[in-house]
């Protein structure tokens, strides 16, 4: 991977004297539908007004096949896959997420408080027992909660005050920062091992604007400190 470590000086200095050829004026990438809505696309724009010439087409990531023309994919998991190169791009940690109407009941002002509520899970339920089991909670005192396979029926639910969420805070900026949820516990973390990745295929030679691609992706990334 020691191709996309380069300064982003030198990449835009290169890519300049490519951005009017094809491949480096095209750039195809795969990414899970989640992250892209949530914490891709909202920031594409900086990128592609840097390089209007640059075509890029993006494909759902829904599974570990590139199909012709992608150069690199970004994927949740454990950093292992066989036959790709992986780069961690960008760690998460999860805590409890509602709507403000429930924090203005009065009825979660304690860790404790979450025994009263419906828990809204995805298809990993076990976050949840996890993060009971962190912060000293019986989880089989939990009341019956909603399940959902998509990350952001899960997200809407939570707005519509059907229950609590667990959620990681760095892919739900917007509706944060529009207070249509809240944390009612932000010291409350759950970190995991796992992370978004950046997948290449093994030896692969990238074009510039994969590359520089990269870079911003990085550069992006570290933008999401602790907060």
């Amino acid at each position: 991977m020691a191709a996309i470590n380069e300064p982003l000086s030198h990449l835009l200095s290169a890519f300049e004297s490519y951005s009017g050829r094809t491949p480096a004026g095209r750039l195809k990438i795969q990414v899970e539908s989640a992250f892209s809505a949530a914490w891709l696309s909202p920031r594409l724009g900086s990128f592609l007004a840097r390089f209007p010439s640059l075509r890029l087409e993006q494909y759902r990531a829904s599974n570990l096949r590139f199909a012709e023309g992608i150069e690199l994919a970004v994927k949740w998991g454990s950093g292992i896959w066989p036959d790709l190169e992986s780069d961690p791009l960008l760690g998460l940690y999860y805590t409890p997420v509602c709507s403000p109407e429930l924090v203005r009941s009065g009825e979660l002002t304690d860790v404790q408080d979450l025994l009263k509520f419906s828990l809204l899970h995805d298809r990993k339920q076990r976050d949840w027992q996890r993060w009971f089991k962190a912060f000293g909670l019986h989880y089989g005192q939990a009341k019956p909660g909603h399940l959902a396979d998509d990350a952001y029926i899960l997200i809407e639910m939570a707005i519509a005050g059907w229950g609590i969420a667990l959620c990681a805070p760095q892919i739900l900026r917007r509706e944060l920062a529009a207070g249509t949820l809240v944390r009612p516990f932000p010291h409350l973390r759950l970190y995991t091992d796992e992370r978004y990745y950046i997948l290449t295929k093994k030896g692969a030679r990238l074009t510039t604007s994969a590359r520089m691609f990269i870079q911003w992706l990085k550069q992006e990334a570290a933008k999401d400190v602790d907060d």
